[in-house]
């Protein structure tokens, strides 16, 4: 049986909308992830701008720290969209329940 977690007041006082147990682990997991990431590639890239190497190369590798942080990303933000598609048919399922 999926336990539900209680999640603030939508409409008034009295009424809320429960989301399963497992959802806001998942999404803070999954914020703290991404935020690893930028914090990786952050300090990647302040490294290379130190770097005295030739302009050009600084660019090429600019350029492959680039596409390594956007596909580390990827799997993460796919499953941030999946989990806010979750909450979204969670809430108009308690809206259609409600009218």
């Amino acid at each position: 049986m999926t336990r539900m977690s209680l999640c603030g007041p939508l409409r008034a006082a009295e009424e809320f909308i429960y989301y399963p147990d497992d959802l806001l682990p998942k999404v803070q997991e999954t914020l703290g992830k991404l935020a690893d990431i930028e914090l990786k590639y952050q300090q990647e890239r302040a490294r290379l701008a130190r770097w005295d190497g030739p302009d050009s190369m600084r660019a090429h590798m600019r350029m492959r720290l680039d596409q390594e942080r956007k596909q580390e990303r990827l799997t993460f933000e796919r499953r941030l969209t999946h989990l806010q598609e979750r909450m979204t048919a969670i809430v108009l399922a308690d809206l259609r329940s409600v009218h």
